[in-house]
């Protein structure tokens, strides 16, 4: 018994190598600002930064920042998933993101119009 929850508490302690991973990769997501572009990219960059992320201009009308699904969560209430597509220009299956259940604050509701993720750019 002892030894049981004395394994329960190391593996508490020291999480899996795997799980660290996961939890470290990064995501790129891609933020479809609200008009006009030349106002809302700027004061979005700026409350974003604020918090401590890092946000880049992407072609007209978008912003793209690299979270963890962690940050994710925290940040737009969004989890992320992955589902198999099969691959178009080879055999086999890859693995696409996506997002689910996702808020946008109302602290950035002027400024986003939607959240999403590119696979072709991401």
């Amino acid at each position: 018994m002892r030894l049981a929850l004395a394994c329960c508490i190391v593996a508490a302690l020291f999480p899996s190598p795997r799980f660290l991973a996961a939890e470290r990769e990064a995501y790129t997501l891609f933020v479809e600002l609200r008009e006009p572009y030349g106002k809302t990219g700027p004061a979005l960059q700026k409350l974003l930064k604020a918090e401590g992320h890092e946000s880049f201009s992407e072609r007209g009308g978008e912003l793209s920042l690299a979270l963890t699904a962690a940050q994710i969560e925290k940040l737009f209430g969004a989890k992320v998933w992955h589902r198999a597509v099969e691959k178009s220009a080879a055999s086999g299956s890859a693995s696409v993101p996506y997002l689910e259940g996702a808020r946008i604050p109302a602290r950035f509701e002027k400024f986003i119009r939607r959240l999403y993720f590119d696979p072709q750019r991401g």
